[in-house]
């Protein structure tokens, strides 16, 4: 009698266990959201010298983002460059420029950033060896 007893109660214990192992369709996870690599867009970075931005200034730096990274430039303004930037994404893209002057005198080196013909943010600086930096996120406006 004993032994029936137990063999009843470990039939009861597989079944209760067996119904709570499996959930219930409101229970069950859906797959993983697919998630979008976002959209990309294009930023200009212009580098520009002199007071009215004719005059050639030498300049070395860098540009870019952290999901493209930095490009290393040098060269005389004017110069303009591309930026890839992803737009898509929750926390979208900040890009930076740091330009450095190469030159001794009181010429103005300008830094601009420009999206979609329109100025983001500017910086300039007059000091000899003088360091410009700019940056922009898309995201907030």
């Amino acid at each position: 009698m004993l032994i029936g007893m137990i063999t009843v109660a470990s039939s009861c214990a597989n079944q209760s266990s067996q119904q709570q192992s499996s959930p219930s369709p409101s229970e069950q996870s859906s797959p993983p959201p697919s998630f979008d690599k976002g959209s990309t867009g294009t930023i200009a970075i212009r580098v520009s010298g002199g007071a009215s931005g004719g005059r050639e200034v030498p300049f070395s730096g860098s540009y870019g983002t952290l999901s493209e990274g930095w490009t290393i430039v040098e060269g005389t303004t004017p110069a303009k460059y591309q930026v890839e930037i992803n737009t898509g994404y929750a926390q979208p893209d900040v890009v930076t420029a740091d330009m450095q002057k190469q030159a001794e005198d009181n010429t103005t080196l300008t830094v601009q950033i420009v999206s979609e013909g329109n100025i983001k943010h500017e910086q300039s600086i007059k000091e000899p060896f003088g360091v410009v930096s700019a940056k922009y996120n898309p995201s907030e406006g």
